[in-house]
């Protein structure tokens, strides 16, 4: 199983934020099959090469089928990685994994077929699509982005809700605040390419638009990395001024050491 796989090898761990989720869960277990069928789904779309010529465009199209597996990949790493770190499986977060693992297989078609379409024309029948139903395809692709990542959204926030009961420390809170936020960027930015292709009739536009998330995620990376610094130096701060204040404490602990 490759979540039990990356688990023993440390993917995933990191001292600043425990790792909670020390098992695989019948739950994890049954994701990584469902997203092991998603990447199985867009292999069998590349049909079967009975000629030279379908060889040729299963090559060409691998660009597109490189994309997609990319794509599905990583949001198996972060369905992975909240897994890792919160170790939840109460009926709230087993009935939010069923729904996204529904969407992730709905994503599958409409992710190929989009790609398909940007990168390599030519392994798509002719007049697969009328220039008119371009804003639909951009919609629907948008729809189920922008449904992935809502549902990662209210990952994050029950992970937040349940933050007492999950012991998480200041840092581990902001760190949890932190992937909420970034997750309601890739929300945000769907649902604006949505609207992009259906109120204002720029397909086009809309599919640029995804290009955004390079910026909106760096900034937001940046803002709240330099949050994250100055709260981990007030609580060494205020880690020091306490040892200073009980120095037999400090004097036992290095000892021990």
């Amino acid at each position: 199983m490759i979540s039990r796989y990356f688990m023993r090898r440390g993917l995933g761990a990191g001292k600043a934020f425990r790792n909670r989720g020390n098992e695989v869960s019948r739950m994890e277990g049954f994701s990584d099959t469902v997203f092991g069928l998603a990447v199985t789904l867009l292999i069998i779309q590349q049909g079967q090469q009975n000629y030279f010529a379908d060889l040729v465009n299963a090559i060409k199209a691998l660009p597109a089928f490189f994309v997609c597996f990319v794509s599905l990949t990583s949001l198996w790493y972060s369905h992975y990685r909240f897994c890792r770190r919160y170790g939840l499986e109460d009926h709230w977060t087993i009935s939010l994994n069923l729904l996204l693992l529904f969407v992730v297989l709905f994503y599958v078609y409409p992710l190929k077929y989009l790609f398909t379409l940007a990168m390599d024309q030519g392994a798509l029948p002719a007049n697969s699509i009328q220039k008119g139903q371009l804003p639909m395809l951009f919609a629907i692709y948008g729809i189920g982005f922008a449904a992935v990542f809502t549902i990662l959204t209210i990952f994050y926030a029950h992970a937040y809700r349940m933050r007492k009961a999950l012991d998480l420390n200041e840092l581990e809170t902001y760190d949890t605040v932190t992937t909420l936020l970034g997750n309601v960027v890739l929300v945000l930015t769907g649902l604006i390419s949505i609207f992009i292709a259906l109120v204002l009739k720029q397909p086009t536009l809309s599919g640029l638009w995804y290009l955004s998330i390079l910026i909106t995620r760096t900034a937001l990376g940046i803002i709240r990395g330099r949050g994250r610094q100055e709260l981990a130096a007030r609580l060494e701060h205020a880690a020091g001024v306490e040892k200073s204040h009980n120095p037999h404490e400090a004097q036992s602990a290095r000892t021990q050491a």
